[in-house]
This record gives structure tokens, C-alpha cells and sequence, in this order.
């Protein structure tokens, strides 16, 4: 579908973002992916996208809730 293919393409675009120390921009991408997948919050990789960029952002609470979901820790990746 093509609107899993623009996640896609925006989940490695908020991975380049969070791999440059660019939080808030990572985030802002994250937020869209949110907006078009209502199943974003159960992908290991987003939660873990999503944590990165909160950490860099310095919102270490909210960083942690993002780290600490089940999806997450089932992931062996």
C-alpha cells in the first residue's frame, strides 16, 4: 500500500534525522507517521525512533515511556 511505503520512508528519514542529534525534527517526522498509522505505537522500530528523539530533545520521562513498551522489548532486534 502506498501509504506504507511513506512510513516506511519516513521512519528512515526520522532515523536520519535522530542519527544527526536532530530531535525535534525526528519527532516532527514520527508524528506524521502517528498521524497515517494508527498501529505505529505497537512498531518496535518507531518506539525505539521515538525514544531516541525524546532523549534528544532532554524528555528523559517521556523517553523512557517509549522505551519501556512491550512491543519493544519483545523485538530480538
Amino acid at each position: 500500500a502506498p501509504d506504507d511505503a511513506r512510513n516506511a520512508a519516513r521512519l528512515d528519514l526520522a532515523a536520519l534525522y535522530a542519527g544527526e542529534g536532530l530531535g525535534p525534527e525526528a519527532m516532527g517526522v514520527l508524528d506524521e507517521v502517528r498521524r497515517n498509522d494508527p498501529k505505529a505505537d505497537s512498531d518496535p522500530k518507531f518506539l525505539a525512533l521515538e525514544g531516541v528523539a525524546l532523549t534528544l530533545m532532554r524528555r528523559p520521562k517521556e523517553a523512557r515511556k517509549a522505551l519501556k513498551i512491550h512491543a519493544l522489548a519483545r523485538d530480538p532486534d
